[in-house]
């Protein structure tokens, strides 16, 4: 969970701010909540005080929790056609335009 480099040089400093989310409109007030955080708390504490901000951040940049939920959603539909529950194991995709 920790950002900074092993070894600070004026390279790490200048490339530092290159990567990270505020680009993302999505991700931006998560990665800002959890800086400010760090910030606040220093490093070491901040790893026992902003856990819960950094998984948020780490789900918004990932989509694991998501994508997870997609796939169950998926396998209890299969589950459920090769049951016999439901006649199709996929549903129809949206009409065109619709969204």
């Amino acid at each position: 969970m920790d950002f900074t480099p092993v070894f600070r040089t004026p390279i790490t400093d200048i490339t530092g701010s290159l990567i990270n989310f505020q680009q993302q409109k999505r991700c931006a007030d998560f990665e800002m909540n959890f800086v400010e955080c760090m910030e606040a708390y220093g490093i070491p504490r901040g790893y026992r005080k902003c856990s819960d901000l950094f998984e948020d951040l780490h789900e918004c940049a990932t989509h694991n929790t998501q994508q997870m939920r997609v796939n169950a959603i998926r396998d209890e539909r299969h589950k459920q056609y090769k049951a016999g529950l439901i006649d199709k194991p996929n549903l129809p995709p949206p009409k065109e335009d619709s969204y």
